[in-house]
């Protein structure tokens, strides 16, 4: 079953997190599409359930996509929280690093052939980690702590339902990689290379590719794309595959880039 209380208080969390980030008063948004100021604020904060048309003018108004403000199935069923903060262990894991972050996220796709999205979260609980979901700093968007009894990863619940994703995939790359080398790994919104010893600059480059053929599989790609790149400058198309592999628009037009399969 849908948490509903939760799904409605993400939306609104996303909704005041686009308003302020376009410097909008909740006076202009309930202008805007008609309403009194105390809808705009019981909207954000998850307590007045808001018609779709409503989500849509909102969205209009604050020049967003609605896809952007809904999250994953994964992120809102009762049933996956569950699993979730249980993480009963399933699978045995391979030995860390060695292989490499592209071989190890295959190996580990074994255990899931062919779903798309990929359901991190049942994925990662099923390797024995618990995840958490709350509102953190803004500047970080997930936290992987090795030290307690069961290893745990955190995520900001103030980030959007792709960006906890990617996180949540890059810091269980860290799990799977590096899990003997730190005790605790962070996952910035921006991340300082300058300030950053170089094997710690290896490692966050290495649960960045991890992530990426965990979730948008270079086998899968090719197969697609190989004979038609693909233009990303082509929002509708870019978008739609985006939100079938579970990624935002620019993770996923990078990733095609990166493996030579995007057209001009």
């Amino acid at each position: 079953m849908i948490d509903q209380d939760l799904l409605y208080r993400i939306v609104g969390e996303r909704l005041r997190k686009a308003r302020r980030q376009g410097s909008i008063s909740q006076s202009d948004s309930a202008a805007a599409i008609a309403h009194l100021r105390t809808s705009i604020t019981n909207i954000e904060g998850g307590r007045q359930r808001a018609p779709l048309h409503v989500l849509y003018e909102l969205c209009h108004y604050l020049r967003i996509q609605l896809i952007s403000i809904l999250p994953l199935e994964e992120e809102v069923r009762e049933d996956s929280l569950e699993l979730v903060r249980t993480g009963e262990v399933v699978f045995e894991l391979p030995p860390p690093a060695g292989e490499g972050p592209q071989l190890a996220a295959r190996q580990i796709l074994q255990q899931r052939p062919g779903e798309l999205p990929l359901d991190v979260n049942a994925l990662v609980q099923n390797y024995g980690l618990s995840i958490l979901r709350q509102a953190e700093d803004r500047c970080l968007i997930g936290t992987l702590v090795l030290d307690g009894a069961r290893p745990t990863i955190m995520l900001n619940s103030w980030f959007d339902g792709c960006q906890q994703r990617f996180s949540l995939a890059h810091l269980f790359g860290h799990f799977v990689l590096h899990r003997s080398s730190a005790p605790l790994f962070l996952d910035f919104i921006r991340f300082n290379e300058e300030r950053t010893p170089e094997a710690r600059r290896l490692q966050e480059q290495e649960a960045n590719e991890f992530a990426a053929e965990l979730l948008m599989p270079e086998e899968v790609l090719r197969e697609r794309f190989a004979d038609k790149p693909l233009n990303v400058h082509s929002g509708n198309i870019v978008q739609a595959l985006a939100a079938e592999f579970g990624v935002s628009e620019l993770v996923f037009a990078l990733r095609l880039s990166q493996l030579g399969l995007t057209s001009s």
